[in-house]
């Protein structure tokens, strides 16, 4: 009797797409600064259908944390959520590309 089998292989997740976009409200080297400004802006945006999560990248050879709103799949798209809730973000809120 002869048994042939399959070789399965394991699914990988799918890469994140490229060029997405986010708005960022704020970037710092602190992770536990990070998480108390994501959830400030989470009380803020509590009714808003967009996410609030914490980002992590490389500047300047350091680590930074950066609290993000949203995802977006172009930068204009971004731009127009950061007008949507400009009363609830920092002025100073800019679009970001997540990498």
């Amino acid at each position: 009797m002869t048994v042939q089998a399959e070789r399965r292989t394991a699914k990988r997740p799918s890469p994140q797409p490229a060029g997405l976009w986010a708005v960022g409200v704020a970037s710092m080297r602190n992770p536990s600064g990070a998480k108390r400004m994501a959830r400030r802006y989470r009380n803020r945006l509590a009714d808003a259908p967009v996410s609030v999560r914490i980002v992590e990248h490389m500047l300047d050879q350091e680590r930074h944390f950066r609290v993000v709103v949203g995802r977006y799949e172009t930068q204009a798209a971004a731009q127009q959520a950061r007008e949507t809730y400009r009363r609830a973000l920092p002025p100073e809120a800019w679009a970001v590309r997540l990498e």
